[in-house]
C-alpha cells in the first residue's frame, strides 16, 4: 500500500462527521503538490455510512476476525460447491455464521449504545462479503463507504428454492430489488447530504472571509476616525493661535495711534 493509500484508508478510521473536512484538505494538499488527478479520486469520495464506518474500525482493530470471516466464507463456498452432504454443510455454515456474529459484535461494540440501531446493517455487509469481491476488499481494508446487501444467502438459497420453486425465487427478487431501491435512496440521500455539507462548508469559509474584510474596513475607519480627531484638534489650535495674534495686531496698532 503506498504512502498516498494509506492515508485515503485513515480517512475510513475517522469518525463520518469528520471525514469530509480531512478528505479536502488530503485533495487539496495532492492538488498543490501537483498531483490533481489524484486529488481528484480523492475528492469523489463519499463519508462513509454509520455501519461502514463501525466496520471499518473493527476491521483496523479486529484484523484476525476479518480474516476468519472470508476463510470461514471461503471453506462455505468450497463445501457447497463440492457437493458435500448436509453435515458438512451445516458445519461450514455455522462457522461463517459465529463469524459474522463475532465480527458484527466487534463493529457494535465501537458504536456503543448505537450499535443495536445499526445491527442489520452490519449484518447484511459481512454476508455481503462472502459473496461480493469488492465488498471483500473494502471490509479486508477497512475502507467501506456504506451498507451492502448480500445478493444472495448462497448457503440457504439452494434449500430455500427447493422447498419452494414456484414462490421462493420471485420472493427473493422481489426483496433483492427492494434492497437495491432502499441502497440507491440511501445513497442518494447521502450525496446529498455531502452536497449539502459542501455548501455549508463554503458558506462558512465566505462568511469568514467577509468577516475578515469586515474587520480590516473597521480598523481603517477608526484610524480615520483618529485622523481625522487630530487634523481637527490641530486646526482648532490653529484658529485660536490665529486669533490671539490678530488681537494682538489689533492691539498694536490702536496703541500705535
Amino acid at each position: 500500500m503506498t504512502s498516498q493509500e494509506k492515508r485515503v484508508a485513515e480517512l475510513y478510521t475517522l469518525p463520518p462527521d469528520e471525514f469530509t473536512a480531512a478528505r479536502d484538505r488530503l485533495a487539496k494538499e495532492l492538488r498543490d503538490g501537483g498531483e490533481k488527478d489524484e486529488a481528484a479520486e480523492v475528492k469523489k469520495l463519499r463519508r462513509p455510512t454509520v455501519a461502514a464506518w463501525a466496520l471499518n474500525r473493527a476491521a483496523r482493530e479486529k484484523a484476525r476476525l476479518v480474516r476468519d470471516l472470508l476463510a470461514a466464507s471461503d471453506e462455505l463456498r468450497r463445501v457447497q460447491s463440492g457437493g458435500a452432504g448436509s453435515a458438512k454443510l451445516k458445519e461450514a455454515s455455522t462457522g461463517r455464521r459465529r463469524a459474522v456474529e463475532r465480527l458484527g459484535a466487534a463493529a457494535k461494540d465501537v458504536l456503543g449504545d448505537a450499535g443495536d440501531a445499526h445491527e442489520e446493517d452490519i449484518t447484511q455487509t459481512l454476508l455481503a462479503a462472502a459473496t461480493d469481491q469488492g465488498v471483500r476488499e473494502r471490509l479486508r481494508t477497512g475502507t467501506l463507504e456504506r451498507a451492502a446487501a448480500p445478493t444472495a444467502n448462497f448457503e440457504d438459497l439452494g434449500s430455500l428454492l427447493a422447498a419452494a420453486p414456484s414462490v421462493g425465487a420471485p420472493a427473493l427478487q422481489r426483496e433483492r430489488q427492494r434492497t437495491e431501491k432502499l441502497d440507491a435512496q440511501a445513497t442518494d440521500a447521502e450525496d446529498e447530504a455531502e452536497r449539502l455539507d459542501d455548501e455549508a462548508r463554503e458558506a462558512e469559509h465566505q462568511a469568514e472571509r467577509l468577516r475578515r474584510e469586515v474587520a480590516v474596513a473597521e480598523r481603517a475607519a477608526a484610524e480615520a476616525r483618529r485622523r481625522a480627531e487630530r487634523a481637527a484638534s490641530k486646526a482648532e489650535t490653529a484658529r485660536s493661535r490665529a486669533d490671539e495674534a490678530a488681537a494682538g495686531l489689533r492691539e498694536l496698532e490702536g496703541s500705535s495711534r
